[in-house]
């Protein structure tokens, strides 16, 4: 083994992962000041609403209640805001230490489960995973549930090396923290998981994994926030476990408009999952080649089954569901990677090269195809109708992808997986950066706070700002983080999704005669809306827009004397 191998190998491991952490940072970190997108921007707002009211337990947004998730990864944003005040930066650093923190978690649970090196492939693994970058460029608290899940797994197998009580205990208090982080999902799939396990390979350990003490743990750390809401919220049990979780699963939940079809979703899933994604039907193989040697436990591969497939099918079986819940699936996929490709560069008694080169051979051949396809037909009708928003970056990402893609067929097929991992991994970074700049070429097209900029420069006291329908916890959430003022929304005409059931949030919804009558009232109104739809709908209520400035389909109207006429 090369010298770099045995420092792998026998260095200090504290070393890596400083190495690991520097390294995430200058590749994640650049870029997080961007206006915000509508769709990262309540996870931005809420935070700062509990900075200015003062109340971090019950969540609001639009200066309105809004207990629909639990407030424990709402907490750091709202600590840095108040610290070093509100900005987008501040908004996504939490998403971005979560996945740091996700990844440290990850190895150690490696390590528990395998060896130190497997476990720090893993968490390099998790960091060069496509949605785990994509997912950072925006704010959210999925990497909250999946650092907490991966706390309980580690004290999990400790309690199984162990059989020491605190353990159990400790699993279960970790299990409170992921509900905290995103409710019921992360207790199902973290309880479901190693209760699935027992069931079967230790029956008999299934009643220590239920031990009362363990219970009251998790009731510990759950049980006081659940406690103030119920208290606070009559209706809290309705919307919080009703609303937001069962009828969410049914897809009957009010403003639902997450309703992906399963097929979709599962395609999604696996392409996000780029590149590792291309390793896992021959990295399950292998696995099931070194349980039958006995290299691997039994136990162990079950168990990384057991927690794939799980919120596979809790997602999959669920009617409302978005691309990024397959964040939840990874780690367990990318420990059945890392541990046969470990496997692999320690001289693959049980790997074949063949089937770990083949992957990329195709990787390169459809990079290459696509390259001069869109070489030749840039200027296309149906090139244009695709919305690449750079063609030149395109082309040199499929370039960047035919090259890494067959300098890592080739060094898998010659025996070196160190080179072919260096290829993929810059292959990853490529594509990256091709993300970062997607994001920030369509941030217009994706921010409502053009929108908010026209307000801040040409609204007075008494005007109010009114929005058409829209997905409600998106734009609506944008408009309140850059003018700090609550916003109106406008219901549909036909099919309307917004009928909360929390009081305070349904009173912000308005109809048609509603803001006619607002706007005889003499009061100005400023309504962000379709630029084609909503003139008409407009007339239609013999209301007579002005609009103020646009940004790819959407316009700022004002309704009243135009700003500016005196």
């Amino acid at each position: 083994m090369d010298q770099g191998g045995r420092a792998w190998r026998d260095g200090p491991e504290w070393r890596v992962w400083v190495v690991i952490g520097i390294a995430a940072a200058a590749i994640y970190l650049p870029g997080l000041g961007r206006p915000l997108r509508d769709a990262e921007a309540k996870y931005a707002q809420v935070p700062q609403e509990m900075v200015q009211t003062g109340d971090w337990l019950t969540p609001h947004l639009n200066h309105a209640s809004y207990y629909v998730k639990p407030p424990l990864t709402y907490w750091p944003a709202a600590a840095l805001y108040s610290v070093f005040g509100v900005s987008e930066t501040a908004a996504r650093l939490p998403t971005a230490l979560s996945a740091f923190l996700s990844a440290f978690l990850l190895g150690r649970l490696g390590r528990r489960l395998f060896d130190r090196q497997t476990g720090l492939l893993a968490a390099i693994l998790l960091l060069l995973t496509t949605e785990v970058f994509v997912y950072c460029l925006d704010t959210g608290p999925e990497f909250g549930l999946i650092s907490m899940v991966l706390l309980a797994f580690l004290f999990f197998w400790r309690w199984r090396e162990s059989d020491r009580l605190v353990d159990v205990c400790l699993f279960h208090a970790a299990l409170g923290l992921a509900f905290l982080a995103k409710g019921l999902p992360g207790w199902i799939i973290g309880l479901g998981t190693a209760s699935a396990l027992l069931a079967v390979c230790d029956r008999r350990a299934l009643s220590r994994l239920y031990h009362p003490a363990g219970l009251a743990s998790f009731a510990a750390v759950a049980g006081p926030w659940v406690a103030v809401m119920a208290a606070r919220h009559p209706e809290f049990f309705r919307v919080f476990v009703v609303n937001e979780h069962f009828h969410r699963f049914t897809g009957s939940m009010s403003s639902n408009d997450a309703l992906f079809p399963t097929g979709l979703w599962l395609l999604l899933v696996a392409a996000e999952f780029f590149p590792w994604v291309v390793h896992v039907p021959g990295a399950g193989f292998q696995l099931k080649r070194m349980v039958r040697a006995g290299t691997v436990d039994r136990e162990k591969a079950i168990f990384l089954g057991i927690w794939a497939a799980l919120p596979l099918v809790l997602y999959a079986s669920s009617r409302s569901k978005v691309d990024f819940y397959g964040l939840e699936v990874y780690p367990a996929l990318l420990l059945v990677v890392a541990v046969t490709l470990m496997d692999l560069m320690r001289g693959g008694r049980f790997a074949s090269r063949r089937v770990w080169a083949a992957p990329w051979w195709g990787v390169a051949a459809l990079a290459a195809v696509g390259f001069a396809v869109l070489f030749t037909s840039a200027d296309a009708a149906w090139v244009r109708d695709l919305g690449i928003p750079s063609i030149p970056v395109a082309l040199m990402f499929l370039a960047a992808a035919t090259l890494a893609g067959g300098g890592a067929a080739f060094f898998f097929a010659c025996g070196r997986p160190r080179a072919a991992l260096l290829a993929v991994g810059l292959l990853s970074i490529v594509l990256f950066q091709v993300q970062r700049a997607n994001y920030a070429a369509g941030h217009e097209d994706a921010s409502a706070k053009f929108a908010a900029d026209l307000y801040n420069q040409h609204a007075r006291a008494g005007d109010v700002l009114v929005t058409t329908e829209l997905p409600e916890f998106e734009h609506v959430a944008a408009l309140v983080f850059y003018t700090g003022r609550q916003v109106v929304i406008l219901r549909d005409r036909e099919d309307s999704i917004m009928h909360f059931i929390e009081p305070d949030r349904d009173a912000l919804c308005i109809d048609g005669p509603e803001l006619q009558a607002r706007a005889a009232s003499g009061q100005r109104i400023f309504l962000l809306g379709d630029s084609d739809e909503t003139p008409q709908r407009l007339g239609d209520l013999g209301l007579d827009p002005k609009v103020l400035g646009s940004a790819g389909d959407r316009s700022l109207f004002v309704i009243g004397r135009t700003p500016g006429t005196g």
